[in-house]
């Protein structure tokens, strides 16, 4: 039985944002991740993706621990191997340092534990380069609406 149908059995809150994946350049499974959500255009190429996204923005980036995917799924570390990307890189340390992977995909939260989590929603802002221009951008840390990570599905364009 997969997480999806264990969760509709117990009755959990799940729900799932598209969007673009920010997190630091390295192998293996980022321990933190910001989204940023967007609805790509089918015609869309991943760079179009990303600038869209990031000029765009309509709501905050949603700052997120990512780690816990592991344990809803075990194949994540291959999953996200093959994963397209663009470059891009941080400007200051407050959420990642050094160079950055800006991907698309979708995640799945669990809105089902939002009581236990604290009702302070920070908001921070993220500053970063991507292809040679800066941007900054609001964060949310660990919003109580959206909810932990559960799931993810790699959308390569």
């Amino acid at each position: 039985m997969g997480y999806l149908e264990y969760a509709k059995g117990q009755g959990l809150d799940i729900h799932s944002i598209t969007g673009v994946v920010i997190y630091p350049d390295s192998n293996g499974i980022p321990q933190d991740i910001i989204l940023i959500p967007y609805e790509a255009k089918a015609e869309q190429s991943l760079d179009e993706i990303i600038h869209s996204a990031i000029t765009n923005i309509e709501v905050n980036g949603i700052f997120n621990y990512f780690q816990n995917v592991r344990w809803t799924m075990p194949e994540l570390e291959e999953e996200l191997m093959g994963w397209s990307f663009e470059r891009g890189q941080s400007i200051g340390t407050e959420y990642f340092n050094g160079d950055l992977r800006l991907s698309y995909g979708t995640i799945t939260f669990d809105r089902s534990v939002a009581d236990m989590i604290e009702d302070d929603d920070d908001v921070g802002e993220f500053k970063f380069i991507y292809r040679g221009k800066a941007f900054t951008i609001p964060v949310t840390e660990f919003p109580k609406n959206v909810g932990p990570a559960k799931l993810f599905k790699k959308i390569n364009r």
